[in-house]
């Protein structure tokens, strides 16, 4: 029993140590991508927002771009309009570059919101997006989001970006 044990944890060591540094940043990411999620699931923007550096920007697929505050106050009222709501996001490609980690990354983001009947809608928000990351006092936080791609649909019916 003794050997078997022993054997275990061994095998649990060569895992967790053969993987490779780009591992452990993409484990690194997904926690803090739980986090984010969390945070919009309790309406806590400060804990939303504390994923984002001081200079955060986003650029949507037409070249748009907005700064944190943006950010923020548009999320602020999404975040009070939804429920129920699951995020999932899959880091396809992580590329490193100095201190900065370039991800490639697909969403899938599924809430309700109530509308104006009164009766609950469902939103799905799928999204590519490229991102750059930097570990900065132990926390990961994103300098700037690129979206390549996104669809959006209310009810299964297509739904324009503003």
């Amino acid at each position: 029993m003794k050997t078997r044990t022993t054997l275990l944890a061994l095998a649990f060591l060569v895992t967790f140590a053969s993987a490779g540094p780009l591992d452990r940043i993409k484990r690194g990411l997904e926690k803090t991508f739980s986090q984010v999620t969390r945070a919009l699931q309790h309406k806590d923007i400060k804990g939303f927002m504390a994923a984002m550096a001081s200079d955060y920007t986003a650029t949507d697929p037409t070249g748009k771009v907005s700064t944190r505050a943006e950010v923020e106050q548009s999320f602020t009222s999404l975040m009070n309009s939804l429920h129920d709501i699951s995020w999932k996001r899959t880091v396809k490609k992580i590329t490193k570059k100095g201190t900065i980690y370039e991800t490639t990354t697909d969403g899938h983001m599924v809430a309700k919101s109530t509308g104006p009947d009164k009766k609950d809608h469902t939103l799905v928000f799928d999204a590519t997006s490229v991102d750059e990351w930097e570990q900065i006092e132990g926390q990961w936080q994103v300098h700037s989001s690129k979206l390549l791609k996104v669809n959006s649909t209310m009810d299964g019916k297509p739904t324009p970006m503003h």
